[in-house]
């Protein structure tokens, strides 16, 4: 397995290091701190198995940098790990292509069934992502029905 990680702090590398080796102990783990870095080591690297970027990046966004990687390398599986956290920045991230978003803030049993979901092919999407039951108003319950009187009937 040959993963990618994009980050511009050290000890975030390191501890994405560990936990890929936790995955899988003869993973492959590249490490770039900015966009430009990263696009090259992609084009030099073709059997990159996963990405996994940040979106705050010194040298732009890790939004563009997501849109880039999908339409340059729309067969790379890309995760966000982020402390942009909102829903907002999750879903931007789910509709710009990434696989899956992983908030820094999440504990590492966590992190590990997300990457696990992405490495077999599926999505993770994180519970900040999903709109809360008691946010969504509920519609309003149709008036119960009526019991109709029976017609009178009307001899003569």
């Amino acid at each position: 397995m040959k993963i990618l990680v994009v980050d511009d702090h050290v000890l975030i590398r390191e501890a994405l290091r560990s936990v890929f080796m936790e995955l899988q102990s003869d993973a492959t783990v590249l490490e770039a701190s900015d966009c430009d870095l990263t696009l090259r080591l992609i084009e030099q690297t073709a059997d990159l198995d996963l990405a996994v970027v940040d979106l705050n990046l010194p040298d732009r966004d890790g939004f563009s940098l997501l849109a880039e990687l999908r339409q340059r390398h729309p067969l790379l599986p890309v995760v966000v790990l982020s402390a942009l956290n909102d829903q907002a920045s999750i879903m931007k991230a789910l509709d710009l292509g990434a696989l899956g978003f992983i908030p820094k803030n999440g504990r590492r049993e966590i992190m590990l069934n997300a990457l696990q979901i992405v490495l077999a092919g599926g999505m993770y999407i994180p519970p900040e992502a999903l709109p809360r039951r008691d946010a969504v108003p509920l519609p309003p319950a149709p008036p119960a029905p009526t019991r109709r009187r029976p017609s009178p009937t009307i001899c003569i």
